[in-house]
C-alpha cells in the first residue's frame, strides 16, 4: 500500500469511528471526541505550565521533560484514554489543524499500536502498557519492535520565539500524523476535484488551489500555501523546469 493510500484509509477509518463524516470546513471538534477516547480542552495562551496546572488541579502529577514554553497544542495519553489540549485563542482555521494533528498523532502515534499489542499479547498486556508491571521478555521485545509507548505517552507542536507554529516541524510531509491531519481536514480528492488543474500556468493552478483551501475548507493561508504545493506535484501539476527557473514557455 503506497503512503498515500495509508493516510486514505486511516481517514477513512477515522470517520468510520466517528459515526458520520463531517460537511466542509470541518471544525473537527466533535468528530474527534466522537471517533476517539479523548477529552478536548481549550486554554487561552497555552502553555506547558498551564497544561500541568491543569492535570495537577485534577491530580495527575505530570510534569513534561522540557522546560515551559508556549505550543500551539498538546496531547497527553495513559491507560488508553487521552486530552488534547489547545489554544482556545487560536482562530479556527488554526484550531482545526491543532485538534486534526493532536487527533492523528493520538490514534497513529498511541491508540492503534496499543491496541494492536493488546489484540497481540492479550489484555494483561495493559499493565505494562500503563507501567504497573515490568514486561516479560517477549513483551519487552515486541513493544521495541512495533514502537508501543509505555507509561503517560504525550506530543507537543511547538512555536518559534515569534509564536507562530514551527511548520517545518510540524508539517513533515513523511510524516504519518501530518498527512492525515490534512486529509481529516481537506481530502486530497475533494480538493482537486474542485481545482481547475486545466489552467496553463503553474502560479494559476496554485492560487486556485490555496483559494479552494482557504474558502472551502478553512485552512490558514501559510498552510494552504504548502498544501496546494503537495497536492499539485502529486498529480504531475507542479511547475515545469522553466517554471522553477522563473521563466515561460515561449508561444509564437
Amino acid at each position: 500500500m503506497s503512503r498515500l493510500s495509508e493516510v486514505r484509509a486511516m481517514a477513512e477509518a477515522f470517520w468510520q469511528r466517528a459515526g458520520e463524516v463531517e460537511l466542509f470546513p470541518r471544525t473537527m471538534q466533535a468528530a474527534i471526541m466522537r471517533a476517539l477516547p479523548v477529552a478536548i480542552v481549550l486554554l487561552p495562551r497555552l502553555h506547558l505550565s498551564n497544561v500541568e496546572r491543569w492535570l495537577r488541579e485534577r491530580r495527575v502529577p505530570f510534569r513534561f521533560p522540557c522546560a515551559d514554553r508556549r505550543v500551539h497544542g498538546c496531547v497527553v495519553a495513559y491507560r488508553g484514554l487521552g486530552v488534547i489540549f489547545a489554544d482556545g485563542t487560536d482562530g479556527p482555521g488554526e484550531l482545526r489543524l491543532t485538534l486534526a494533528h493532536e487527533a492523528a498523532h493520538f490514534l497513529v502515534d498511541y491508540l492503534q499500536p496499543r491496541e494492536e499489542a493488546l489484540a497481540r499479547l492479550g489484555p494483561a498486556f495493559a499493565d505494562v502498557l500503563d507501567g504497573r508491571r515490568e514486561p516479560t521478555t517477549q513483551e519487552r521485545v515486541h513493544a521495541v519492535l512495533n514502537h508501543v509507548h509505555v507509561g503517560v505517552y504525550h506530543n507537543l507542536i511547538e512555536r518559534r520565539a515569534d509564536g507562530q507554529p514551527t511548520l517545518s516541524a510540524i508539517w513533515d510531509a513523511e510524516d504519518r500524523a501530518d498527512r492525515l491531519a490534512l486529509e481529516l481536514i481537506a481530502p486530497a480528492q475533494a480538493v482537486l476535484a474542485q481545482v481547475d488543474l486545466s489552467l496553463p500556468h503553474y502560479s494559476q493552478r496554485h492560487a486556485a488551489v490555496v483559494r479552494c483551501l482557504t474558502a472551502t475548507f478553512g485552512l490558514p493561508e501559510d498552510m494552504a500555501d504548502w498544501y496546494g504545493r503537495m497536492l499539485l506535484r502529486s498529480v504531475g501539476k507542479g511547475p515545469s523546469w522553466l517554471e522553477q527557473l522563473g521563466l515561460r514557455a515561449r508561444r509564437d
